[in-house]
């Protein structure tokens, strides 16, 4: 719940997601190291990369909202 994904782009090297993430409760980065956490454990998805890092945050209101986009980069084996 508050993460939605805009963009997905993969290369045979790597993949690159980018998304948003929205916290009534102004929890968004704490959101955003569960998702990236439940991918790190999930052991049939993971096992294919080398590394999964977080590359760019940035904040921006959206009406009365704080959004932070993200960007997700896995390096794949």
């Amino acid at each position: 719940a508050g993460v939605w994904f805009t963009e997905f782009s993969a290369t045979p090297r790597d993949f690159t997601l980018k998304g948003c993430v929205v916290s009534l409760q102004k929890e968004e980065m704490a959101l955003i190291r569960k998702f990236i956490d439940n991918l790190k454990s999930e052991a049939v998805f993971f096992k294919n990369f080398n590394n999964l890092e977080l590359t760019t945050v940035q904040r921006k209101t959206i009406g009365s909202y704080d959004v932070l986009d993200f960007t997700l980069v896995g390096v794949l084996k």
